[in-house]
């Protein structure tokens, strides 16, 4: 036989373990990527929910603070709290009423995401 035969076969055979090699290389970094572009979008979607719920807290505490100056009474029932509901989110104003404070707490639920906010404010003596 030939000694150049048998150094072509091996140069294929070379060639053919880089390819697998480098293909294995690619597939793993793709896989990574992937995985990463993953967990963003997971990580970016809680925050927007979160930031959505502490507006809609800060909004509640809105609403809580002006129905208490033009006394329009929201509906609150006998543990001092009221809800609203819109759409998927929820808010619940909790009404604390001491001798010249009142303090609202003012919860709001999106999905499994919860953002509370306090606002104390004087009462009209």
């Amino acid at each position: 036989m030939d000694k150049n035969f048998f150094v072509k076969l091996n140069n294929k055979g070379v060639s053919l373990l880089f390819a697998i090699f480098l293909l294995l290389v690619f597939s793993f970094i793709g896989v990574t990527l992937i995985t990463i572009l993953i967990n963003e979008t997971i990580s970016s979607s809680e925050e927007l929910l979160s930031i959505q719920a502490f507006y809609l807290a800060e909004s509640g505490c809105e609403i809580a603070i002006t129905d208490n100056l033009t006394d329009r009474k929201l509906s609150y029932n006998s543990n001092n709290t009221a809800t609203i509901n819109y759409n998927n989110f929820t808010i619940e104003i909790k009404r604390k009423i001491y001798d010249n404070v009142t303090v609202f707490e003012c919860e709001a639920y999106t999905g499994d995401i919860k953002r509370k906010i306090r606002v104390k404010i004087k009462n009209n003596i």
